[in-house]
Parts: structure tokens; sequence; C-alpha cells
């Protein structure tokens, strides 16, 4: 590739400018330089050494103000990869943690060679808050991570000292309080080639108390394959039977309970959870806020397993669905009182309702009975519980599982349906 061909190159795929801070190329004998920069002051300073500062601050001062990123290369090939992994790399941590980072850092270095004074740029930091855990973490950009473990340690531990002294940053609420989190003692490394050094690396932290967390290219191969797909979080066995549907580009995985899913649901994921006892009306404004969380139109999967519908299609000839309704109504009925003891106990532990992400709906209890007193089908059938309340036994002679009730069209239908909402 020419050079003319080159710099097409980089000015097809490298901005022109960040946050006010020029690109600008430099070509010498032995390296190239490519710096982001409010003018042309660092421009090849490794190569003459020179220093261009003001009057109110030292040389590093000035460095610090007036570059944004900086890297050398053998060539200026060698320095356009390197410049573009950079970028690439924090725009990937800034993607991941949107919502949690609280300060970025580009560090400072002053070295001396030969008489002369360098000033680099070697990583990028920044602080990251897991509001879940009420802890804080580090995330590292390195294009030279074995080069730079020496210098990332010590800002690491200054970092962690001024958070431990409350000198670095104080933040509070009614419902926050930040001296709460725990001390940062993880980084998550970013660099796409960690070369045979990966293990070095992990020891050297790992002996000075971090934990580290190497994300690499084989890391990202992977996490960008899974941002093809659409992973949604449900409840226990669900999963299993979910991913057998094999939805292009969905994958299923498993989650603990319904308040973790909801605690991944504000945090913006795709989320799966049962109807339980939740109003239609209380689903549709929870929709409005959470539009990546979805919740079954029935009480749990069994209900749609075991819908009469679902049975039917299996056009089993022992099957009577007159009956087999009119058997899961006098259920109902037989058990109606002990439904309405659950359904207030239960509904009081919905973070969904106890945090007050709706606004209540008036009467819900109310809405609940009349509905599960009703003995019109489709209206009691949401609320009731058929992998608790109801027995089976009218089935056992169809000899039904819950494999081949997951594998037909009306079951199919009915999520492709939800997940569309």
């Amino acid at each position: 590739m020419s050079e003319n061909e080159l710099i097409e190159k980089i000015n097809r795929e490298l901005p022109e400018e960040i946050d006010g801070f020029k690109r600008r190329i430099g070509v010498f004998d032995n390296f190239s330089n490519l710096i982001y920069s409010n003018d042309g002051s660092y421009l090849g300073n490794h190569l003459t050494g020179n220093i261009t500062r003001d009057n109110e601050n030292t040389p590093l001062e000035h460095f610090a103000k007036n570059v944004l990123y900086d890297v050398l290369g053998k060539n200026l090939e060698d320095a356009f990869h390197k410049m573009k992994e950079k970028l690439e790399l924090n725009e990937r941590v800034k993607n991941e943690f949107s919502k949690s980072i609280m300060f970025g850092f580009n560090p400072n270095f002053k070295q001396s060679v030969s008489g002369k004074t360098h000033f680099l740029k070697l990583f990028e930091i920044y602080l990251v808050l897991d509001l879940n855990s009420e802890s804080q973490f580090f995330c590292v950009v390195s294009i030279n991570p074995f080069f730079d473990v020496n210098y990332i340690l010590p800002i690491a531990i200054a970092l962690k000292k001024q958070i431990g002294d409350h000198s670095f940053i104080k933040l509070s609420g009614d419902d926050f309080d930040y001296i709460d989190f725990n001390l940062p003692r993880t980084i998550h490394m970013y660099s796409y080639d960690f070369g045979q050094r990966k293990e070095e690396i992990k020891t050297f932290f790992k002996n000075h108390g971090w934990n580290i967390k190497v994300k690499d290219k084989y890391f990202f191969e992977k996490q960008d394959t899974l941002n093809k797909e659409r992973i949604i979080l449900c409840e226990g066995k669900n999963c299993k039977m979910l991913n057998s549907l094999k939805f292009p580009n969905v994958v299923f995985t498993e989650e603990h309970n319904s308040y973790s899913i909801f605690q991944n649901a504000k945090a913006g994921k795709y989320c799966l959870r049962d109807k339980d006892y939740l109003l239609d009306e209380e689903i549709n404004r929870l929709k409005k806020i959470f539009p990546k969380y979805f919740i079954l139109n029935y009480y749990c999967i069994e209900n749609y397993l075991y819908h009469p519908e679902n049975i039917e299609e299996l056009k089993n000839s022992n099957f009577l669905k007159k009956e087999y309704i009119n058997d899961i109504i006098k259920s109902k009925n037989e058990c109606f009182l002990e439904i309405v003891a659950n359904f207030k106990l239960t509904r009081n532990g919905y973070k969904e309702l106890s945090e007050n992400q709706i606004n209540k709906v008036q009467n819900a209890d109310t809405i609940l009975i009349e509905e599960l007193k009703s003995d019109e089908f489709e209206v009691f059938y949401k609320h009731f519980d058929m992998k608790k309340m109801y027995n089976k036994k009218f089935l056992e002679k169809s000899h039904l599982n819950e494999s081949i009730l997951a594998g037909t069209q009306w079951f199919k239908s009915k999520i492709i349906s939800l997940l569309n909402s």
C-alpha cells in the first residue's frame, strides 16, 4: 500500500477530530506518530525533544491539556493500526458500561532518554460503578499491555486510595450513598492481543492483590456473536424448553428467579418472566417503562403447554376438550379460597409493584377476585396456576409430556407473538 493510499484509508477510518482534538500525522525516518491534539506542538516531539508550553502550566500539564491520544509506530501503517485499535477499544468500554462509567482518564507520563524529555499517553483507565453489587472496578484500554502493566498498577493503587479517603468523589441521594460502595479490587483489561503474556499479566496483578479480567480478540469475537443474537433471561426450566423452539437469533438463558430477572430488566436487558398474579393493566404499564421486559400472558409456562387448544392440536383420540375445560373450572372453584389467600401475600413480594415503578391499579385485588370467580375460561385461566393447582389426572389417558406439548405450532406461535409484542 502506497503512502497516499494509506493516507486515504486513515481519512476514511479514523475521525478527523475528537472532542476538539484534531488528528495529526508525523512520518519520520525510523518511526511514525499519530496524535489527536489541540495544535502541532507535540507532533514529532519524540524526535526533537522540543517542549512547547504556556506560562501557567508545567510541560507535563501542558501536554496533558493539549493531547488526547498519542501513538507511535515503526511506520505509518503500524501507527494507524495502533490508533484504530485504541479508538475501537475505548468505544467498546463505553458501549459495555454506557450507564455505569463515572470517569475516564488519559494518564500522562514523562520519560527521559539521552537527555531529552518525552511525554507519553500509554493507556486509558475508567472508573465503573456496579449499582447491583454496590462495588466499583477499573477498565483499562492498552495497546501494549505487557509494557503498560508497571504503569497501570500505581495509577490504580493511587485512585483506589483517593476513593478510600473520599477525596476523589462524593455522591449522595435519598436512595443512593456512594460511601457504601466497595473499593475497587478488579481491573478489566482491554487489548486485542496479549501475545503469550496473558498469564504473566494475570499473575502480576494477582500478586499485588488485584483481580484481572482480560478481554482480547477472542472475547470480542464471542461477544460480537452474542450481540447479534437477542439474549433473553428467563426463569428456571423455561430456558431449555424455549431454546428447543430454535427461534432465529434468539437465545434464552436461565436466571435465578423473578426478582433477579426484574433487576436485569431495569438494567435494560431482555427478560421474560411468568405472569403470576400480575394484572393485564399492570403488565401494559410495565411494558411502557421497560420495553425489553416480556411477561407471559398466562400464569406460567405450563398454562401454555396444558392449554386446551395446544393439546387439541395433537389430535389425541383420548382427549376430550370440553370435558377437560370443565375439569379445570371445577378444580379452580374447589381451590378458589386458597388462591385468593395466596395471591395477596404473593403480590406483596413483586418488586415491580412495591418499588412503585408504575402507578397502582385501583382496586387491583377486587379485579383479580372477580376474574378468578368467573367461569369464562380465558378470563380466569390467566391467573390459575396450572403447575401446582391442577393435578392433571384427567390427562393421564392422553399420555402427554411437556416435550411433546412444547412442539406444537400453537405453543410456538404464542411465544413468537409475545416476543413481538
